[in-house]
């Protein structure tokens, strides 16, 4: 689009400016959705490190430094005047300025259905390999999210992570004591779990869920095929696990 006035130097000033103007258009808006700046951060990240130096004013505020930059802590004090928590292997304001976008836009496609899943009050290896399905990587980048939001990478388990609230609100509406959902959730993301553990202590309103959750690696690590887990009225649920997979099943098999 520059045309003869094109050079190297020119691109740069042309896409600073153009980052500049997206995330104008981010704090202008109501809902704030910062994907659209985290993915400019992902495809340029040398030009985001010279734009941090010579036009930090290119990120507005301090939302767009925390939820497009992993390691947004090194640069916070000097942009922000504030010291911010450092972010691991993933982003956590990310997680949670973009995660009611992601929830609204998957809701009817496969929120709904994983919940309807975990109403069920069987529960057996064909329903094992249904969630599986629903929560594949290829599944979701391919059918789900489309070209924007699966640039992001931990999107992925973004979705996975509201997958796991609505398990847990399904177990909470029909007051099942079918827990099997949970573990075949830990079996397939133990890593995952623990993350969920940490930064979503909301979602673990039924206590059950939240022990099971808890001692997720001794449990994740068990051979046997039988699971006893006590409840609060000192019964035991019995979760049986099956070790062969049917084939995965269409959304058809759920009505």
């Amino acid at each position: 689009m520059l045309g003869e006035s094109y050079s190297e130097g020119n691109h740069k000033v042309a896409l600073g400016l153009c980052f500049e103007a997206i995330n104008l258009g981010i704090m202008g808006s109501v809902e704030k959705n910062p994907l659209i700046s985290a993915i400019f951060c992902k495809e340029y990240p040398e030009l985001i490190q010279e734009l941090l130096e010579s036009h930090p004013e290119y990120f507005v505020d301090g939302f767009i430094i925390k939820t497009s930059l992993l390691n947004s802590c090194l640069f916070s004090q000097k942009l922000l005047g504030e010291t911010i928590a450092e972010n691991g292997s993933y982003n956590k304001f990310f997680e949670k300025a973009i995660m009611s976008f992601i929830s609204d836009r998957l809701q009817d496609n496969i929120l709904t259905s994983i919940k309807k899943l975990t109403e069920k009050t069987a529960w057996s290896e064909w329903h094992n390999n249904k969630l599986a399905a629903y929560l594949d990587q290829e599944y979701l980048v391919t059918t789900v999210l489309g070209k924007n939001l699966s640039q992001i990478s931990d999107v992925v388990d973004i979705v996975r992570i509201l997958a796991f609230k609505e398990i847990c609100e399904g177990i909470k509406g029909t007051k099942s004591v079918n827990f099997a959902p949970i573990q075949k959730f830990i079996e397939l993301y133990p890593e995952l779990n623990g993350r969920i553990f940490q930064d979503h202590p909301e979602y673990f309103e039924n206590n059950l869920v939240k022990q099971i959750c808890g001692q997720a690696k001794e449990i994740y690590g068990l051979s046997a095929e039988t699971i006893h887990t006590s409840v609060s009225n000192r019964e035991e649920i019995k979760i049986q696990l099956s070790g062969e997979n049917d084939h995965i099943p269409h959304d058809n098999d759920l009505n």
